[in-house]
């Protein structure tokens, strides 16, 4: 057994690596702008010195209504918030891509906070406002505790950067996954995974059980991913092709596992146009929460990670060309085969 773990450790380092050759060679070879990448503007600073900013492409809207319906930011005048500032606040937050609900509630409230602030100061509503000198001092005049200016600094600053095209906002830095990673399960752990999973102690952690280890091992869906599929996200074509499409920030299309296909099928018509797990409403690290509660027999922890890693592993065992394990992965400039 522990002979099996250290070669399955030495695959997924091999591939790592693999991955990463990959990326460094796209990177050399194809230095053109591509629609993934749109033009930057160069913005000379005072100081001297220039930054690149990448201008705001983005026109998908996501749609948080059920989030936002009836909401109203605490201590913003009703009357004021239903004008032209719900619309307009609950517009910029549509453009954000998977948020839960209570990350939408403390975006519309930092941003109606700032909002108010600039209108009130003589300015439009105009999300080109969110910019690093604003933010700046807005926050500076916060009644607050500095736990709670930071707060708001960091959504601030993350608006700022995802939807204004011409403010001065520097690229975030590049960051390098340290050296953990997630090495993958045996088949015989996963074998016995698939068996514990039908044997918790309530329906809910059943089905979630069941969803997780066919999403993640069968189908490579990352754990911040699990709470957005829905029974209509699994798709069957033909007889024995199932399709799983991936909703998120890295949206895709992966032909699930042969094992796990009538297994997702059986959860898709269980949940009747529901979620599989979770849902919008679940916080993002609700899948290591809800893998912490399920029981398994053999002494190991369930990760979602791992049984990602189990289904990567398992793609190149299987002769999958670089490219496809790329794009089913969600991997566009790879730096680490974790969530």
């Amino acid at each position: 057994m522990k002979g099996a773990r250290l070669r399955h450790k030495s695959l997924a380092w091999d591939l790592w690596r693999a991955v990463a050759q990959a990326a460094l060679e796209k990177r050399d070879t194809c230095m053109t702008i591509s629609e993934a990448s749109p033009p930057t503007k160069t913005v000379e600073l005072q100081r001297g010195g220039s930054w690149s900013v990448v201008p705001n492409h983005r026109t998908e809207r996501f749609d948080y209504s059920d989030a936002l319906d009836g909401y109203v930011p605490a201590g913003v005048p009703e009357a004021e918030w239903h004008g032209d500032l719900a619309a307009f606040v609950g517009d910029q937050v549509s453009r954000i891509a998977d948020l839960s609900r209570d990350e939408v509630w403390r975006y519309a409230r930092s941003l109606t906070r700032f909002m108010v602030r600039t209108r009130r100061n003589g300015h439009a509503l105009d999300v080109e406002l969110l910019t690093p000198t604003h933010v700046d001092h807005f926050v500076a005049s916060i009644d607050g505790s500095d736990r709670t200016r930071a707060t708001i600094r960091s959504d601030l600053d993350r608006l700022g950067r995802a939807l204004t095209r011409t403010a001065p906002w520097k690229p975030p830095r590049s960051h390098f996954a340290a050296g953990h990673r997630s090495p993958p399960y045996t088949s015989a752990e996963l074998r016995s995974f698939r068996r514990d999973a039908a044997h918790q102690r309530s329906q809910r952690t059943t089905l979630a059980a069941k969803g997780m280890v066919a999403l993640c091992a069968g189908a490579g869906v990352r754990s911040g991913e699990l709470r957005l599929i829905r029974s209509d996200s699994i798709e069957q074509s033909g007889t024995e092709l199932v399709i799983v499409h991936i909703a998120g920030s890295k949206p895709r299309s992966v032909p699930a596992a042969r094992w796990a296909s009538q297994e997702l099928l059986d959860l898709a018509d269980l949940a009747a146009g529901g979620w599989i797990c979770g849902g919008r409403s679940a916080g993002k690290n609700y899948a290591n929460t809800m893998a912490a509660s399920i029981q398994t027999r053999q002494g190991v922890r369930l990760e979602p990670s791992r049984l990602r890693s189990t289904w990567i592993v398992n793609q190149i065992r299987g002769d999958m060309s670089l490219t496809d394990l790329l794009d089913q992965a969600g991997l566009s400039l790879p730096g680490s085969l974790d969530d």
